[in-house]
């Protein structure tokens, strides 16, 4: 009996140390995510664990050739949907295998089965973590060349935001973004479940700005913060990971400090009105340019966008088109989306 269970967790220490290096390659050439050499570091502690076994004796145990059950696959054992797939499978696949060495090698060495606890409750958390990760990654992918319109409550009346945003979500906007600046909690939080719920619906990435928990009590996918809002590794901890954070930006250098941001936004890049109906200058299209060449994030153009400087600041690098009064010209919001959509669309097809 104690070569068959010897065989049994050679078979699981194989399948466990593979399944972990699967991981760790999605998110080192895959994602390009450090969460990797996590990955790696459980991987040499299972070899350091095992060397706690007699040389020899797992390797004796092994009999591939009478293992009739090597070559059997369930059907979705065949085929993987994607990075996605890949992750999920192979992470469960190390999972089971720590909880099977665990218990395997109690009989023999205890110290071995608190070590692969361990393990196992590592790989749980990195499990967690991981797909957090992946879940951002998908999110991150829509900025490209994307419509990132802002309903503010500047521009909008709070009774006409529901209906903004439905219309907005249905014409094309990839984004919405909801600035509500004076007004009550209770009215932020109601109106951010109402446009969470439309933007669902529509596939449109729904952020919230400002507010860390009313972006995680309306269920937003994100979370925008200014200069002077809380920092951004504060708000990550707030929000566990679960948000996508991007944060607006004046300068080069202001850009350049935003490590932790998922995507950075910059401007005013031309000359706008402000809120209170003031004249802003514009930072301009090479300070734009200079951002873009100097960061991996995704960058998001705000303040004076519409149809006729979108192929420029395409042509600078910005990956997505933060726009307000553009949209909601003459009242047209439905027929001012669908054209703006399709003139970055038209940046595609130049790219």
């Amino acid at each position: 009996m104690n070569r068959e269970i010897y065989s049994a967790m050679d078979a699981n220490i194989n399948r466990g140390i593979e399944g972990i290096r699967v991981c760790e390659d999605v998110f080192r050439f895959g994602v390009k995510n450090l969460i990797s050499a996590e990955f790696k570091n459980l991987r040499h502690k299972i070899t350091e664990l095992i060397t706690l076994i007699p040389s020899g004796i797992l390797l004796g145990s092994r009999d591939v050739q009478n293992d009739e059950q090597k070559f059997i696959n369930t059907g979705s054992e065949m085929t993987r949907a994607g990075i996605d797939d890949i992750f999920r499978s192979n992470i469960r696949r190390a999972i089971e295998a720590a909880r099977v060495i665990e218990e395997f090698s109690k009989s023999f060495y205890p110290g071995i089965a608190v070590g692969f606890q361990e393990i196992r409750f590592s790989l749980y958390d990195l499990e967690k973590r991981g797909w957090l990760i992946l879940e951002k990654r998908q999110i991150m992918e829509r900025f490209d060349r994307s419509l990132y319109a802002i309903i503010d409550s500047a521009f909008v009346p709070y009774d006409e935001m529901e209906e903004t945003a439905r219309i907005l979500s249905g014409s094309g906007a990839d984004i919405i973004q909801l600035r509500m600046k004076g007004l009550p909690d209770k009215d932020y939080l109601s109106m951010s479940v109402k446009i969470s719920r439309i933007c669902r619906d529509n596939n449109t990435i729904f952020i919230v700005n400002d507010r860390a928990d009313i972006a995680l009590l309306s269920d937003a996918q994100g979370l925008h913060l200014g200069q002077d809002d809380i920092p951004l590794a504060m708000a990550g901890s707030l929000t566990g990971g679960r948000l996508i954070t991007g944060i607006s930006t004046y300068s080069v250098e202001e850009a350049a400090a935003a490590e932790e941001a998922d995507y950075i936004a910059v401007g005013p890049v031309f000359a706008t009105s402000s809120k209170d109906g003031s004249l802003l200058d514009g930072v301009g299209i090479d300070v734009v340019r200079k951002i873009c060449l100097n960061t991996s994030r995704p960058v998001a153009a705000i303040g004076g966008v519409d149809s006729s400087n979108v192929e420029l600041l395409f042509d600078a690098g910005v990956t997505s088109f933060s726009v307000i009064s553009a949209l909601f010209r003459n009242g047209r919001i439905a027929e001012n989306t669908m054209a703006l959509k399709e003139k970055i669309g038209s940046c595609r097809g130049a790219e």
